[in-house]
């Protein structure tokens, strides 16, 4: 049986307004080999939000992880979403949240991150 290290992180504290487009604050994941985001949220009044995953080397150029159907939505006045990748191959990663034509609500995004030992640094 492997062992593994395991880092659990809030990365945008509950609270965060979803009535405007925002960027999580980026999280460093070069030393991990999976990972996901679970992003929960409350009192939406529309189910047109997107809420993009994604990932950069630099923390200055941004590419999405997920495009067309893959993208989810924030589909129900409250719900949870979880992206779970099995192949961190990237420095960093964020969530992108596009608001579209919401205008209420709260959103709070969590993170858990994991190593098996022998991979990255110790």
């Amino acid at each position: 049986m492997a062992i593994t290290d395991v880092i659990e992180f809030v990365l945008v504290p509950a609270g965060q307004s979803i009535a405007a487009d925002f960027n999580s604050p980026w999280q460093d994941v070069r030393y991990h080999n999976r990972g996901a985001f679970q992003i929960i949220w409350e009192g939406a009044d529309a189910l047109t939000a997107q809420l993009v995953p994604q990932a950069s080397l630099d923390t200055v150029n941004w590419c999405d992880l997920a495009s067309g159907t893959n993208i989810e939505k924030v589909d129900d006045v409250a719900g949870c979403v979880l992206y779970e990748f099995t192949d961190v191959g990237y420095s960093y990663w964020r969530i992108r949240f596009v608001a579209n034509t919401n205008t209420t609500g709260t959103m709070q995004i969590r993170t858990v991150l994991k190593r098996d030992r022998g991979y990255g640094v110790p």
